[in-house]
């Protein structure tokens, strides 16, 4: 897994169970799969 917030707090990071990944963060909201 790469780094999901180069700038800003990570938040929250969230484990889907389809395996996805969504990170929060203030300024970025990213979807991995």
């Amino acid at each position: 897994m790469t780094e999901p917030i180069k700038d800003g707090k990570l938040l929250a990071i969230n484990w889907q169970p389809d395996g996805s990944i969504i990170s929060k963060s203030e300024h970025t909201v990213l979807v991995y799969r």
